[in-house]
């Protein structure tokens, strides 16, 4: 009996490829402010209430995560201030 080659295939791994790109808003950069400047802000604006603060950060166009994270609030907290508003509707003097 002869022995036979048994042929290696040459396999090679293949190259890897890039992850597929999530969906969505991309990540935005921390609020850069120090406390000392954000209360000089509060008080010129006269932003009492932790909401009222939310809505003006909001108006700033900072992400709600940035938002939570600089005022110490949670991201639930923040989302809720600002769902209501878009669902408040909308009263006028006339």
């Amino acid at each position: 009996m002869s022995k036979t080659n048994a042929k290696v295939s040459d396999t090679t791994t293949p190259e890897p490829t890039e992850a597929p790109k999530k969906k969505g808003r991309a990540k935005s950069p921390d609020i850069q402010m120090t406390k000392t400047e954000w209360s000089k802000i509060v008080k010129a604006n006269e932003l009492t209430s932790v909401s009222s603060q939310i809505r003006y950060l909001n108006a700033q166009n900072h992400a709600r995560a940035s938002i939570a994270r600089f005022l110490n609030k949670r991201y639930q907290h923040v989302r809720n201030v600002l769902e209501q508003d878009l669902q408040a509707p909308a009263t006028s003097e006339a």
